[in-house]
């Protein structure tokens, strides 16, 4: 799911969060250093070429959360169409060295996503991915056709509609032809988060 293409879990107590995770998912952990500090990077396997996320530290009074990454042809551009459309730049558009381009957007119920410009670019959509691998992702939030019109005008997606049950219709996102994702709401209050998911062999174990 290279659209969508870096996944940062956010914690208080990282080694915690490392531990459950390796317990979990099987993911490792490789330490890389970022100026005057490290960055865990997530790896799936036992190399380089299978990391596919990170670990990070959250900003005074936030609570754990994961944040997801969407490849974008133009951060600054990204972050201006959010504002434009009712959402808000969180983190404004910087760059990470020898790495790429990011920002932080949060789009108008607060559901937050990072668009990303990768020096190295895409990798290409695998559809054969492995256990360990993030294979979907997931808005839940308050307002669906709100949110459909915001990532629609500010991220390129497109969508389509399917019943879920009697009352409940889930919206399936798209670009470049490929499923990325959905949205899934029931008009409860609340803020609006993204949701990971991860390919395991056996959900029930």
């Amino acid at each position: 799911m290279p659209d969508l293409n870096w996944f940062e879990h956010f914690s208080n107590e990282p080694r915690k969060a490392q531990a459950f995770y390796g317990e979990v998912m099987g993911w490792k952990v490789a330490s890389f250093p970022m100026g005057p500090s490290t960055y865990d990077m997530i790896l799936r396997g036992d190399n380089l070429e299978t990391m596919i996320g990170g670990y990070a530290t959250p900003k005074p009074g936030q609570r754990s959360h994961w944040i997801s990454y969407v490849s974008v042809q133009d951060v600054d551009a990204t972050a201006k169409a959010a504002a434009a459309n009712g959402g808000r730049i969180v983190e404004p558009p910087h760059d990470i060295p020898t790495v790429g381009r990011t920002a932080r957007i949060a789009d108008p119920q607060g559901g937050e996503i990072c668009p990303f410009k990768s020096n190295a670019g895409d990798p290409p959509d695998s559809p054969d991915a492995p256990p360990g691998s993030f294979c979907w992702n997931e808005l839940h939030t308050s307002d669906p056709a709100g949110a459909l019109s915001f990532y629609e005008k500010v991220l390129g997606f497109s969508h389509r509609s399917q019943q879920m049950g009697p009352s409940q219709t889930y919206h399936i996102l798209s670009r470049g032809g490929v499923e990325r994702g959905g949205v899934f709401g029931d008009g409860a209050p609340g803020a609006a988060n993204w949701l990971p998911y991860v390919l395991t062999s056996d959900t029930d174990a």
